[in-house]
C-alpha cells in the first residue's frame, strides 16, 4: 500500500503530540523519541511526523 509522507516542524512538541493525537482521534504516536514523533494512520494512510524545529535545522543544515 502506498502511503503519503509528511513531516512538520513544531515549537512546542508536548502541545502538538496533543494537538495531533487530538485531531487524529485520540490516536496515539506510534514513534515517540526526544524530539521526534510520528503516527502511522490508516485512514488516510499517511505516515505524519513532527520534530521540534531546532532538531529539524541541525538535521537539514548540518555540515
Amino acid at each position: 500500500m502506498k502511503r503519503m509522507h509528511i513531516h512538520v516542524a513544531v515549537e512546542d512538541l508536548n502541545d502538538s503530540i496533543r494537538f495531533y493525537s487530538a485531531m487524529f482521534g485520540n490516536v496515539e504516536p506510534t514513534v515517540l523519541k526526544g524530539d521526534y514523533c510520528k503516527w502511522e494512520l490508516t485512514d488516510p494512510a499517511v505516515n505524519f511526523a513532527i520534530c521540534h524545529f531546532s532538531a529539524y535545522w541541525r538535521r537539514a543544515f548540518s555540515p
